[in-house]
């Protein structure tokens, strides 16, 4: 092949050159990249097992009162609230005011579940509740299981909780943060006097997670302080004028017990009462 005077053969052709200019072919390479993002649960959430998964967006933004995380298991069909010593406030040997954690699943006692976090046992052996009550700033999520659990499961009859931790990230993110409860706040009650005894409640904490000097390992922590001053009120009887002066004359008669006997009118089948009792008593 001949173009303005270079020859070359058409079996050896690569390159053209042109006296008035000279154009250099450039190779460039097609780059095809596919993206596929999704969301891993962190727990098992299409399996055989009968539960439901309590959610980042539902532990951060729903109410709690007292900010127990625990509460929100109430969504979940089959449980509800119970009582006995797992509500942390009646018995000296489970004394855990604010670390409520009595509640009935599937028709269960308060007792027979089992909590766990990360898949770490998190059960207090002697009443079945929960050992480290953490902040919701803490949780990513939660799942409640009731019915069906797999082979990895056990220690409980009815419910399964089994919480799941937030995790650092490649960058330092931190909270801090202050609930206040004053009576100063409170509306009365029906039965409350005329002023309200004293409460003020402060709960406090803050939140800190991010990469250690490797960047592969990451930290997350968080604290949660509670101080709680509270005072009761309550409805009680209290003796008449008539009495603080001696006079029991319109009251229940007094009388020496070594002086009662059988009252042959009583009829048993029926209830005692001031005009038809069981004994009959002398009056002092």
């Amino acid at each position: 092949m001949e173009d303005g005077g270079v020859a070359v053969p058409d079996d050896e052709l690569n390159f053209l050159f042109v006296p008035d200019a000279v154009e250099a072919a450039a190779v460039f390479a097609v780059a095809q990249q596919v993206q596929v993002t999704t969301t891993v649960p962190l727990l098992h959430v299409s399996d055989a097992t009968v539960g439901e998964v309590i959610d980042q967006q539902q532990v951060s933004q729903l109410p709690l009162n007292g900010r127990q995380f625990l509460e929100l298991a109430l969504l979940v069909p089959g449980a509800h609230t119970s009582h006995g010593a797992s509500t942390g406030t009646t018995t000296p040997l489970y004394w855990r005011p604010g670390q409520n954690s009595a509640i009935s699943v599937t028709g269960g006692r308060p007792s027979a579940n089992a909590f766990r976090i990360d898949g770490t046992t998190n059960t207090d052996p002697s009443f079945n509740t929960y050992i480290v009550n953490l902040p919701p700033d803490a949780i990513r999520e939660f799942q409640i299981e009731t019915a069906s659990y797999s082979a990895e499961l056990g220690a409980a009859g009815t419910g399964q909780v089994n919480v799941v931790t937030k995790s650092g990230t490649q960058a330092f993110h931190g909270s801090l943060y202050e609930y206040l409860r004053n009576s100063a706040f409170d509306a009365r009650l029906f039965t409350s006097p005329h002023e309200l005894p004293h409460f003020d409640q402060n709960q406090y904490g803050g939140t800190l997670g991010g990469p250690f000097i490797s960047k592969g390992t990451f930290f997350y922590g968080s604290f949660e302080g509670l101080r709680s001053s509270q005072g009761q009120s309550m409805v009680m009887s209290v003796p008449p004028e008539m009495w603080r002066m001696g006079d029991f004359s319109d009251g229940p008669p007094i009388y020496d017990p070594k002086t009662t006997r059988a009252n042959p009118n009583f009829d048993s089948s029926r209830p005692a009462t001031p005009r038809e009792l069981r004994l009959n008593t002398a009056s002092t």
